[in-house]
């Protein structure tokens, strides 16, 4: 979180408007980080968090997240490579499967 924290500060003075983080916990960094420099999030500053950790719904503003199912992924991965060695193309992605972003209010 402290990186996070860190961060907006180059990415403000280089004229961002949004931030996507690596992590939920890093976005929240992020907005601390933003609000200390007297910025507002959403209003002046958008924000997107990695990991749909379930702490995103008790945030304010609540943060905007993407969420990756784990097991799905996990699952696409196997098939992926049962594909591969068995010789047959890897068409479909999981990524095309399914939609992962779970919107806040963090993002305007």
């Amino acid at each position: 979180m402290e990186d996070g924290q860190a961060a907006p500060q180059t990415l403000l003075r280089l004229g961002a408007t949004a931030i996507v983080a690596t992590s939920d916990y890093m976005a929240l960094g992020a907005i601390r980080g933003i609000r200390h420099q007297g910025y507002a999030v959403p209003g002046d500053v958008s924000v997107v968090g990695h990991d749909g950790s379930v702490i995103t719904e008790f945030t304010n503003p609540p943060l905007t997240t993407v969420r990756q199912p784990g097991d799905r992924l996990a699952l696409e991965v196997g098939r992926s490579v049962l594909s591969l060695v068995s010789g047959r193309d890897v068409l479909r992605t999981a990524a095309t499967r399914w939609k992962g972003l779970w919107p806040g209010s963090s993002s305007s």
